[in-house]
């Protein structure tokens, strides 16, 4: 060996069994993605043997476990870099940080003045730690100033930092491979999280990192029920619109009915069933940060229908006006009245609001039909009809008149016909008692 190759030897002076890492625990440690190498050789004075890391990437971490049986009184072991230069192992824990590419190492020997051999079991292991943040997750939203950065990590750290600037790193909680730190944000909008892995060897170390954004977002999202209004009143089908938005988007939209369970939905409508009497209606929004809106209606369900009588005119009325009086009395015990609306022969309705009487004008003689119809404040009818005729002509005999003109008329056509007759008649009574005519007398 040169005096120019960098190396400490390691030496047992007397009977001993070296252990530097139990193979059990070590294989415990390593994943299964590792590059790892076991054998056992022996190796006799003035002999050295070597035990190859295989080539390590840089940056990644080299792992042995060595188990030495020597009756010898000058053993020693080393770590060769890929340069051929001897590290010495400083102390008989795992790990080494490689800062180099390349193949490493672990050198054994015995010096020629040694009287035993050395049976040597070995593993070794060329891996690259892993650090990962697990929650918040990378593109997440959050709704608070304060949250927990958690994660996991290589059994081999040393210690964990959280940094929201890259620069500055608060030292996180460190246990068994997972590891969490409290952080504390400022105003809505994006954040980058770090989280730094650091692993130590004597005077070597190494930092492995990952990170993740966020968004902050404290906003609930806009909420408005569209229908039905506040204070409404439906015929046992809840028929709900709303409208609702969020800068970052909708996550979920859910509904409620009186004290049964939130249910969701994809869209913002929703449409149920409900039995007679009072029911709040509740939407829920939350968007994407889980901040949540919230809004309410009651509604009156009732599918009773209300009554109306039409009291005038009578059925099968014969009227001798051009005009009529539809007058008639309704009622409802459950959501209370409406309006009322009136239609005659099948044509508009025409709605009344509450009053119970309408005046139907300038009709012909013909026969009419009317239906008044009451609506309740939950939107059920009820209807009713009647039947009359308008006899507006004096000759009719449901006229203003009854009739007599064409009494009169006939009367008087009759009683023309018997003057006339009588007329004739003694006109040629007289024609025929006339005596002949006399000869004209003879003058004196």
């Amino acid at each position: 060996m040169g005096s120019g190759e960098m190396a400490v030897y390691t030496r047992v002076e007397s009977i001993a069994v070296i252990t530097l890492l139990t193979v059990s625990a070590l294989v415990m440690m390593v994943p299964q993605s590792a590059n790892a190498e076991s054998g056992s050789f022996t190796i006799y004075p003035g002999e050295t043997r070597f035990a190859s890391f295989g080539t390590a990437p840089v940056n990644d971490l080299l792992l042995w476990s060595l188990t030495v049986d020597t009756w010898s009184t000058v053993f020693s072991v080393w770590l060769q870099a890929p340069d051929t230069t001897h590290l010495s192992i400083v102390s008989y824990t795992w790990g080494k940080i490689v800062d180099m590419a390349g193949e490493w190492k672990l050198g054994f020997s015995i010096e020629s003045s040694g009287v035993w051999s050395a049976t040597v079991t070995y593993s070794v292991y060329s891996i690259h730690p892993t650090i990962e943040i697990a929650s918040p997750l990378n593109g997440a939203f959050v709704n608070t100033t304060t949250i927990l950065v958690s994660g996991t990590v290589d059994g081999w750290a040393d210690s964990v930092g959280v940094s929201t600037d890259e620069v500055h790193y608060d030292s996180a909680d460190l246990y068994m491979g997972t590891w969490n730190r409290q952080v504390t944000l400022g105003a809505d909008g994006m954040y980058h999280l770090y989280a730094e892995e650091t692993i130590n060897w004597g005077s070597y170390w190494v930092k492995y990192y990952d990170s993740v954004t966020l968004m902050l977002d404290r906003v609930p999202p806009e909420l408005q029920i569209t229908k039905p209004a506040v204070e409404s009143y439906i015929a046992g089908t809840v028929d709900m619109t709303w409208q609702c938005s969020d800068s970052n988007g909708v996550a979920k939209r859910e509904v409620k009915v009186g004290a049964t369970d939130w249910v969701t939905v994809t869209t913002n409508t929703y449409t149920t069933q409900v039995e007679e009497g009072y029911h709040w209606v509740a939407v829920r929004i939350t968007d994407v940060a889980g901040n949540t809106a919230f809004a309410e209606v009651r509604v009156f369900s009732d599918t009773v229908a209300p009554e109306v009588w039409i009291q005038q005119p009578e059925m099968n009325a014969k009227i001798s006006k051009d005009h009529v009086d539809v007058t008639w009395i309704g009622g409802d015990e459950q959501s209370g009245l409406d309006h009322y609306e009136v239609q005659i022969n099948g044509g508009q309705w025409i709605d009344v609001g509450y009053a119970t009487s309408y005046e139907f004008t300038n009709l012909d003689d013909v026969w009419y039909s009317v239906n008044v119809k009451v609506v309740d404040k939950s939107g059920n009818t009820a209807t009713s009809t009647v039947g009359f005729g308008i006899y507006t002509s004096i000759w009719s005999q449901n006229g203003p008149y009854h009739g007599i003109p064409l009494y009169a008329l006939i009367a008087a056509a009759i009683l023309g016909a018997i003057l006339s007759a009588l007329v004739y008649w003694r006109k040629r009574g007289a024609t025929a008692k006339r005596p002949p005519e006399e000869p004209p007398q003879e003058t004196q």
